[in-house]
C-alpha cells in the first residue's frame, strides 16, 4: 500500500509537469500557483526518490521473505517505486512522448526517427517488465532466459544513454522542471535495469553465474540498436553517390529498397545535419540534390507529402 501510493503521488506530480506541453495551455492565473507549488514536489520528490533508489540496499532487509514485505521496511517503497519509475514508466512516457512530438529531434537526439526505432527502444522497458513481474510470483524459472533479457535491455538503454550526453550538460534545469526524469531517462534506465537484475537475485539466487548469457544479451541489444540505423545510413551513402552522379540508377534503387523515405525527406527540407545520434559523422547531402531523388525514389515531389515532425520542431526553432 505504502508503495501504490509514493507511485500514485508521483505519477501526479510528473504528470501535471507534462501540462506545459499542451497546445494552448497557458500558466496564467491559478496555474503560476500550482505550477510554483508543483516545482517544489517535484524537486522533493525527485531527490527523495532518486536518494532512496540510490541507498537502498535490497540485500540487507532482514526477514524479507517477499517483494511486498521488502518494499515495506524503511524507504524500500520509495526504492522500489523508483526503480518501477526509471526502468518501465519514464522510459515508456519519454518514448511515446518523443515519437509523437519529436520534441528533441532538431535539438540534442532524435531518439525515434523510425518505426524500427521505435520498436527497439520500447523493447528496452518491456523487457524490464517482463523481469519485474517475476518478483511478484514465485516460480520456477530458466536464469539463462532472465540473464539474457536483463542483458538486451541494458544493451538497448547504454547505446542511447551515451547518444543522449549532450542533454545530461545543457538540461540540468530539467531536475527541477517537468521534464524531471525524462531527460535522463536512458541513463537511468541502464542504472535501473542493472538495479533490478540485482534485487531479482535477492529472490532468485539461482540467477548469478551466468555472465556470458548476460554479455550475449547486451550484444543482442547494442547489434538491435545499429540495426536500427542501417536504413539511414544506406540513404545517406545511396543518396551522396546519386547527388554525385545523377545517372546513378543503382544507387536510387538500393534507396527503393533498404533505404528510409523520412530520412531523405528529412534532407530535401534541411541543409547538412541535425544534432542527433542518427547523422553523427555522416556527409551532409545537398538539399536541392535530396529533392531530386525523392522524387526519384518515390515519384512525388517532396513538398506533395507530409512535412516530418522533425522537421517543424526545427522550423519553429528558427522562427523563435
Amino acid at each position: 500500500m505504502k508503495a501504490l501510493i509514493v507511485l500514485a503521488i508521483s505519477l501526479t506530480v510528473f504528470g501535471i509537469s507534462l501540462l506545459t506541453f499542451v497546445p494552448g495551455f497557458s500558466m496564467s492565473g491559478t496555474w503560476v500557483y500550482l505550477s510554483n507549488a508543483n516545482l517544489i514536489v517535484n524537486v522533493i520528490l525527485s531527490i527523495t526518490l532518486f536518494v532512496s533508489f540510490i541507498v537502498f540496499d535490497w540485500k540487507k532487509v532482514d526477514g524479507a521473505g517477499s517483494i511486498r514485505s521488502t518494499i515495506a521496511k524503511g524507504n524500500g517503497a520509495c526504492a522500489f517505486v523508483a526503480l518501477m519509475l526509471i526502468t518501465i514508466i519514464i522510459p515508456v512516457v519519454t518514448i511515446l512522448f518523443e515519437s509523437l512530438t519529436h520534441y528533441c529531434a532538431s535539438s540534442f537526439i532524435d531518439l525515434v526517427p523510425t518505426p524500427f526505432h521505435f520498436i527497439v527502444l520500447i523493447l528496452g522497458p518491456v523487457l524490464n517488465l517482463f523481469c519485474a513481474g517475476l518478483l511478484f510470483q514465485k516460480v520456477d524459472i530458466e536464469p539463462k532466459t532472465v540473464n539474457f533479457l536483463n542483458g538486451m535491455a541494458l544493451g538497448i538503454s547504454i547505446l542511447f544513454a551515451i547518444a543522449s550526453l549532450p542533454m545530461y550538460f545543457l538540461m540540468p534545469i530539467a531536475l527541477l522542471s517537468g521534464m524531471a526524469w525524462m531527460a535522463y531517462s536512458a541513463l537511468f534506465a541502464f542504472i535501473g535495469t542493472l538495479r533490478l537484475f540485482s534485487l531479482l537475485t535477492v529472490f532468485y539466487p539461482i540467477l548469478k553465474g551466468h555472465g556470458k548469457l548476460r554479455i550475449a544479451g547486451l550484444l543482442t541489444g547494442l547489434a538491435l540498436v545499429v540495426l536500427a540505423q542501417v536504413p539511414i545510413w544506406l540513404t545517406n551513402a545511396f543518396a551522396c553517390a546519386a547527388t554525385k552522379n545523377p545517372e546513378n540508377k543503382s544507387a536510387v534503387q538500393m534507396i527503393k529498397l533498404f533505404g528510409d523515405r523520412q530520412y531523405l525527406l528529412r534532407k530535401c527540407y534541411i541543409s547538412g545535419n541535425l544534432n542527433s545520434m542518427n547523422e553523427i559523422a555522416l556527409p551532409p547531402i545537398d538539399r536541392d540534390g535530396a529533392r531530386v531523388i525523392f522524387k526519384k525514389v518515390t515519384g512525388k515531389e517532396y513538398n506533395s507529402v507530409p512535412k516530418p515532425a522533425a522537421v517543424e520542431q526545427f522550423e519553429s526553432r528558427l522562427q523563435d
